[in-house]
């Protein structure tokens, strides 16, 4: 059992962020996933935008107490324009990504920015995948995820989910 600190990146963890999406994206192609790894997500969200995110305060990690290894990370986001419309409050995830070495770190982000949309008085925690990977959007399901909607942005299509938070 890991033990995790939950907290806003550091600017020098922007790159390792970075990194691990890279990394990602190589295992998707190895796996035959189709997602990050075909709709351009590398120039698209560049390391800059990693950099620009962690400058914000948005930019959020999940890192191994003892060793500080960087296991998941994504950004969060309290308006999303995806969700056009719509203006319950809500928490917003982008860009998740989990180390390959540390399983259920995933699952523990989502856990804990959780935590914390409930501490911020959000009813929703928001965020959307790719239409057609149904591995992600059975994991989703399970942590209590809905359908919401649709959204496409350049080359990716996907599915809005959220999951209503008690209060």
């Amino acid at each position: 059992m890991h033990d995790y600190e939950f907290r806003p990146c550091r600017p020098e963890e922007a790159a390792e962020v970075f990194r691990l999406i890279r990394e990602r994206t190589r295992w998707m192609d190895e796996v035959g996933i189709r997602q990050w790894n075909h709709t351009d997500y590398l120039n698209v969200f560049p390391l800059a935008y990693y950099e620009q995110q962690q400058a914000e305060g948005t930019l959020y990690a999940l890192c191994e107490t003892q060793t500080g290894k960087l296991a998941a990370a994504a950004v969060l986001l309290t308006e999303d324009e995806r969700w056009q419309g719509d203006t319950a409050p809500a928490l917003y995830i982008h860009n998740l990504v989990g180390a390959p070495d540390c399983p259920g770190a995933g699952k523990e982000f989502l856990r804990r920015t959780e935590e914390m949309a409930l501490r911020m008085g959000k009813r929703y925690l928001r965020l959307d995948s790719t239409r057609d990977n149904e591995a992600l959007t059975a994991y989703y399901e399970r942590y209590g995820f809905q359908h919401a909607g649709e959204c496409a942005l350049g080359a990716y299509e996907g599915t809005l989910r959220q999951k209503p938070l008690a209060s």
